[in-house]
């Protein structure tokens, strides 16, 4: 996690990890805004055997589904806590 901190960038991660990260993680020097670094990784990648295109693409489904998944469960536990109340009134 600690690679990952950068401005304007949004890191979904579960519980325990960010409790983790926050009794002993240390947030270093933020990723840099130039594209050139890791481009060449990615390059090395490819070069590689890599398939980063399809790699990419199944990281973006996997989480998109990942998030979904985790949102669903805090609408359900929400709307769990919620109906006891609005029955009561």
């Amino acid at each position: 996690m600690e690679g990952l901190a950068a401005p304007h960038t949004v890191n979904a991660m579960p519980e325990e990890a960010l409790v983790s990260f926050a009794d002993h993680g240390t947030v270093g020097p933020l990723l840099s805004p130039d594209p050139a670094p890791a481009d060449g990784l990615l390059a090395r990648f490819a070069a590689a055997g890599v398939e980063v295109e399809a790699l990419g693409e199944d990281l973006q489904v996997k989480g998109t589904e990942s998030f979904a998944k985790s949102w669903r469960s805090l609408i359900e536990r929400i709307e769990a806590k919620v109906k006891p109340m609005a029955a009561a009134g």
